[in-house]
């Protein structure tokens, strides 16, 4: 669900991590976000931000050839929970619905919590449908930032 990317970059990870801090401080970056340590969020300044805008979780590591960037497109953290939450309800309410269809079952009466299980597995099919129309509606972001990253990486 969350688009993830790894890219080698010819400058050491201290470095670069400075030249991202420092680009995100002008006051002109379309861009904010912080870092600690070999780690970095990245995510569109507050006034360009809408619902599914992305947020890119990048870790810098050493590598032979410099640095090493591991990056994780995903959405703004509390959405990304709700939707979790989503997924979470649906595993309860199926699991709770076989639970109950197979108890009305095993003492013969009519089965029908069991209708509860197709409900939910098509409850949460919507959930997902939703989130890739979220991560659609988010694509150009995604390729703002990760251009971001482009441009530091050949700076």
């Amino acid at each position: 669900m969350r688009p993830r990317f790894e890219a080698v970059v010819p400058r050491a990870p201290s470095n670069l991590l400075a030249e991202i801090h420092r680009r995100l401080s002008a006051p002109d970056c379309p861009y904010s976000g912080t870092i600690a340590g070999h780690h970095a969020l990245l995510h569109m300044r507050r006034e360009l931000q809408h619902t599914w805008s992305p947020y890119l979780d990048l870790a810098v590591e050493q590598h032979a050839r410099g640095a090493l960037l591991r990056g994780r497109f995903g959405p703004h953290p509390s959405l990304w929970t709700f939707f979790v939450a989503l997924y979470a309800i649906c595993a309860f309410v199926g699991l709770a619905a076989a639970i109950m269809g197979f108890a009305q079952w095993s003492l013969s009466f009519p089965p029908t919590a069991l209708w509860g299980i197709p409900v939910t597995v098509a409850l949460a099919l919507v959930v997902y449908a939703v989130a890739l129309i979220g991560q659609g509606l988010a694509q150009e972001q995604m390729h703002l930032l990760r251009a971001f990253l482009n441009e530091l990486a050949t700076a």
